[in-house]
């Protein structure tokens, strides 16, 4: 199985956990229906015994804002509340799965031009444990070439 084939396998849960991220977070921002009330759309103030439905020509006015109630979007059809949980997984599975593709790009860098450009303690403190590792390799190339000095020699 190929690096890219692999690539996939890795980056499309990811991608649909990131997915589900935003769509929770979408949700609770759009909060839930709490009535169907007709509200200000100033203030959110409940309007339900001051329009005048009879009368469709008369103006209302909102007693807590004072603001005039003329056209269609001046009063809201109902008042949604947040959904501060829906809110906060949202934004969790965002970071988890942001952080998940950032590390698969940046361990899809090329490591062979970052490598050389590190200094011997950068080397040392990302060193795997696996030899065949492109860092493991230059710090070996290093210290064969002797810019490396033992630990013998500093004591």
């Amino acid at each position: 199985m190929g690096t890219s084939m692999w690539s996939l396998i890795v980056l499309l849960p990811v991608l649909v956990i990131l997915a589900a991220g935003f769509v929770l977070f979408a949700l609770g921002m759009r909060g839930r229906l709490a009535h169907t009330r007709p509200t200000c759309a100033r203030c959110r103030f409940d309007l339900s015994g001051v329009l005048n439905a009879d009368f469709p020509g008369t103006e209302s006015i909102c007693p807590e804002y004072g603001s005039k109630l003329i056209r269609s979007r001046d009063v809201r059809p109902g008042l949604r509340k947040h959904r501060p949980v829906y809110i906060g997984f949202g934004v969790l599975l965002v970071l988890v799965s942001m952080k998940y593709v950032a590390e698969l790009f940046a361990s899809r860098l090329q490591a062979s031009t970052i490598a050389p450009r590190l200094s011997n303690l950068a080397l040392i403190s990302i060193l795997p444990f696996d030899p065949s590792s492109i860092y493991f390799i230059e710090l070996s190339n290093r210290c064969e070439g002797g810019l490396l000095r033992s630990a013998i020699e500093t004591e």
